[in-house]
């Protein structure tokens, strides 16, 4: 069957922890409760008693009663007692009777549990008569004063039947268009806002249930209500001061006094909440900011010749923990100077003595004349003339007479002094009459300063004068000096360039010293295995050096006219590596001074170097004299030895490479930086075995490293040259064998 029914809400308008709002404080009838409810039909099961399917409403027609139906019910048409709700804090008054909301969050429980607080504030709240929602008076414990309130848009909260939601949730969750009218307030807790208006008719329909099957279980027609608890928050105001005290000490003893004192306060907000699912506390305390208080800037007062030691005490913000403060300014006198100037006649400037000290100091001054300089000095003459005079008593006429010795005065000839480095406007000042006719006379004789010349002379360390600048002024002028050091030159340890020059009366040169301007160059070595040939000669201490007759004729004409018998290139190599590295250049001379020690190294060791054959050694040239440049050993040896042997003579000449005398010259000191360790290659030699000697073929050079150590002992700084824009040279590594020259007698026998 289909059944008519009433879908009712019950709707509470609440303040302060569910207390009802009412028209006044002495009555009970609750205006901001309304049980509203629309009428409609729905189908009903008659044994199991239970409505079923969609239902149908009305909601152009609401209606207001006292029970859960239609009995008695009027059209609400006005709901007076909720559109009345617009401006709340123009209304309504908080009356003490205390309602406890019904709705499935609130439990017993919280009744229960704050039962006495609930009592407690039925009390304050029933003696709040003022004009406003909530008395200000009578808002914290003990009946203190609060100093405002507001109504919170952040703790007021809108029961819509399910559950809890502030004002701006409920806002954005039913109606986005529906709008809370916010209003300015003095303190407003943080991301919170004063609402003092709402819309009561629109909130009306909003809240009002809906027919739908959410509803359906009941099957009662009732709806668990709908509350609106409006949440009032009251502050009062924390205060505090604080004086801050500037002393100023005055340089003459007074102490000046500024006081500054500020007063500032902070909101203190009381916050009751509706006890809920969503909070259990009924209180809590929120602070604000700390406002209007702070120390202005003070600009402490100018005092001519004394610095203050705080010339400005910045603004300050005084906040509840600022203490009280006193800042104490002082002076210290400044510092001064002052000058104390020599002129010439010109009013130019000849000395400048600065005289320093302090605001109220006296300062001891000591000025010396410059020398070629005097102060200016004065001459005076002085000639008396005298005469009688006769007075008419009658007339009183006067009548004089001559002047004594008229034309036998004079003034004495004066001698202008001399002072060195100026020429006077003139030398002298000659004798003149003096008659009773002339008046005084005053001759000014002036001084104009010579003109002079120096030189600034560079010198270099040996002495001599490499550049020369030419400097021009007049005595007691002091000129700017633009110096610069000469190219490749610099200056001397503790030399300076002057930048002025001052002219006295007697000038001399000046001198700077200077050094050669030494800057580091990329270097390279080209290592050289050298192999130097020498002729054991009857047992000679130091034997014959001598390069084959081959080699002689394939050296460069320039090398074979040097006669550089100490020449590297004389004697056949071998490049078997490059050094490179850095060397300190002399840019005057143009040469290497020195090696750095940033070369890098080469192992030459462990290598076997086949030597010359003997028979053309000991048939070569002599390189080992000047005298014997480029000289047959043979035609040497017969022009020294005249008695030698005539088998020497007249026979071929032979030679081996003898191990013995190789290893005998190895290791004395004659090549003690040589490198060669040992001798390889046996030949077969009659002569060198029956001797007990070895005939060899090869030396073999030692593991040892070529680096700078070994440059700065063999290299000379002088062999480096320009190659291709390049500084080069040659580290000739020498291999030394020593031969030992026969001839044969007979195809036996070798001797």
């Amino acid at each position: 069957m289909t059944k008519d029914f009433g879908q009712s809400a019950s709707f509470y308008l609440s303040g302060l922890l569910g207390a009802g709002l009412s028209k006044s404080p002495d009555s009970y009838e609750y205006i901001a409760y309304q049980n509203l409810f629309i009428k409609g039909t729905q189908k009903y099961d008659l044994v199991t008693r239970n409505f079923i399917g969609d239902a149908t409403g009305d909601y152009s027609h609401i209606y207001q009663a006292e029970g859960d139906d239609d009995k008695g019910s009027t059209e609400a048409k006005d709901l007076d007692a909720i559109n009345s709700l617009g401006d709340l804090d123009k209304t309504y008054i908080n009356q003490g009777s205390i309602y406890y909301a019904e709705h499935p969050q609130y439990k017993e429980q919280y009744k229960e549990k704050y039962e006495k607080q609930y009592e407690d504030l039925d009390k304050i709240m029933s003696k709040a008569y003022d004009n406003g929602v909530i008395s200000t008076q009578t808002w914290l414990k003990d009946g203190l004063h609060a100093d405002g309130y507001y109504l919170s848009e952040k703790t007021s909260l809108v029961f819509d039947g399910k559950s809890w939601l502030n004002l701006k949730e409920y806002q954005e969750k039913v109606d986005p268009n529906f709008t809370w009218t916010t209003t300015s307030s003095p303190e407003v807790m943080q991301g919170d806002h004063a609402v003092d208006h709402i819309n009561p008719e629109k909130l009306t329909l909003d809240l009002l249930p809906k027919l739908d099957s959410e509803l359906n279980s009941g099957a009662t027609g009732t709806d668990s209500g709908r509350e609106i608890f409006l949440n009032y928050v009251p502050y009062t105001y924390k205060h505090h001061s604080a004086q801050r005290t500037i002393n100023i000490h005055l340089p003459n003893g007074e102490v000046k006094t500024v006081s500054q004192k500020a007063d500032t306060k902070q909101p203190v907000f009381t916050v009751f909440t509706l006890p809920d699912a969503r909070n259990d506390k009924l209180a809590s305390q929120e602070t604000g900011n700390w406002t209007g208080g702070e120390w202005a800037e003070y600009d402490a007062p100018v005092v001519a010749g004394y610095t203050a030691s705080q010339p400005t005490v910045s603004a300050k913000t005084v906040t509840g923990d600022t203490q009280n403060e006193t800042i104490d300014i002082t002076y210290v006198a400044s510092e001064h100077t002052s000058h104390v100037k020599l002129v010439d006649n010109d009013n130019k400037t000849i000395q400048d003595t600065p005289v320093m000290g302090k605001t109220g100091e006296t300062a001891n001054v000591s000025v010396t004349v410059p020398k070629g300089w005097q102060l200016k000095s004065t001459t005076t003459q002085t000639v008396t003339f005298t005469r009688g005079a006769t007075v008419d008593e009658v007339t009183n006429k006067v009548t004089y007479d001559d002047w004594s010795e008229n034309g036998k005065h004079t003034f004495d000839k004066v001698d202008v002094p001399t002072v060195p480095g100026y020429t006077a406007s003139q030398n002298e000042v000659p004798a003149t009459e003096v008659t009773s006719d002339m008046t005084d006379q005053t001759i000014d004789i002036s001084y104009t300063a010579n003109s002079q010349t120096i030189h600034i002379n560079y010198v270099d360390s040996a002495g001599k004068i490499v550049h020369t600048t030419t400097i021009t002024g007049k005595t007691g002028e002091t000129v700017s000096l633009d110096l610069t050091v000469p190219d490749k030159y610099q200056l001397a340890n503790g030399q300076q360039l002057p930048t002025t020059y001052t002219f006295a009366a007697y000038n001399g040169d000046v001198t700077i010293d200077l050094t050669h301007k030494v800057v580091q160059r990329e270097a390279t070595a080209d290592v050289q295995i050298g192999l130097i040939t020498l002729v054991d000669l009857n047992d000679e201490i130091d034997p014959a050096t001598v390069v084959t007759q081959t080699h002689w004729t394939q050296l460069d004409d320039e090398i074979k006219d040097s006669k550089d018998y100490n020449s590297d290139k004389a004697f056949p190599s071998v490049k078997v590596g490059t050094l490179t590295g850095h060397v300190n250049y002399d840019l005057v001379d143009n040469k290497v001074v020195s090696f750095t020690d940033d070369w890098t190294s080469l192992n030459v060791g462990g290598q076997t170097y086949k030597m010359p054959d003997g028979t053309e050694v000991v048939n070569g040239v002599l390189t080992d004299s000047e005298d014997a440049w480029g000289k047959s050993l043979k035609e040497q040896f017969l022009k020294y030895y005249p008695d030698a042997d005539p088998d020497y003579v007249n026979r071929a000449w032979h030679g081996y490479l003898s191990a013995n005398k190789t290893n005998e010259i190895v290791a004395s000191d004659f090549i003690s930086d040589y490198l060669q360790t040992g001798l390889a290659g046996n030949e077969s030699n009659t002569l060198a075995k029956a001797i007990g000697d070895q005939a060899v073929t090869a030396v073999k050079t030692v593991n040892k490293t070529i680096d700078s150590n070994w440059l700065k002992r063999n290299v000379q700084t002088s062999e480096f040259s320009e190659r291709d824009g390049q500084l080069r040279t040659d580290a000739f590594v020498a291999l030394v064998g020593v031969y030992v020259p026969y001839v044969e007698k007979n195809s036996h026998t070798n001797d």
